[in-house]
């Protein structure tokens, strides 16, 4: 199931490609991974802060590092944050669960993001058309007058 060209929010078990990156991405599945690691590319390799998949610590998930027993999270992927068990199954701040990864929560709403110096400009470039454009048919209507 995807959410974009390039994002999925689960891989395909019966694929080569069944592991789902921090990207979203899916890539090939590592074979007898042990704790303490995480699958790079279909290869095992020791977790750290920065691992791009889920790091394996006795089947908590979303961690990249494990503790020194490999029994529970040290850290969390960075949409997650550490509980008090120890696993990273918490949305951290400013994500939300969506069949059960945690997105980053997008704005909704009409915002216009317009900054209060650019509605200043706006409202004062206004005025000045009016301005122009009454300024110029009483000029008009002046010299109407005078003939």
């Amino acid at each position: 199931m995807c959410t974009s060209d390039s994002f999925y929010l689960e891989c395909k078990r019966s694929s080569a490609n069944s592991v789902r990156t921090v990207e979203g991405k899916c890539t090939v599945e590592c074979k007898g991974i042990t704790d303490g690691n995480y699958c790079l590319d279909g290869t095992p390799t020791a977790c750290s802060s920065n691992s791009s998949s889920e790091c394996n610590c006795s089947g908590n998930g979303h961690c990249t590092q494990c503790d020194r027993d490999n029994t529970q999270c040290s850290n969390c992927l960075v949409n997650y944050m550490i509980n008090d068990s120890g696993d990273c199954s918490n949305c951290a701040n400013g994500y939300d669960e969506l069949n059960g990864i945690c997105l980053k929560i997008e704005s909704q709403g009409g915002s216009t993001n317009f900054s209060g110096g650019a509605i200043a400009g706006i409202v004062i470039a206004s005025l000045v058309v009016v301005g122009v454009i009454g300024g110029g048919l009483a000029y008009y209507f002046i010299k109407k007058l005078k003939r």
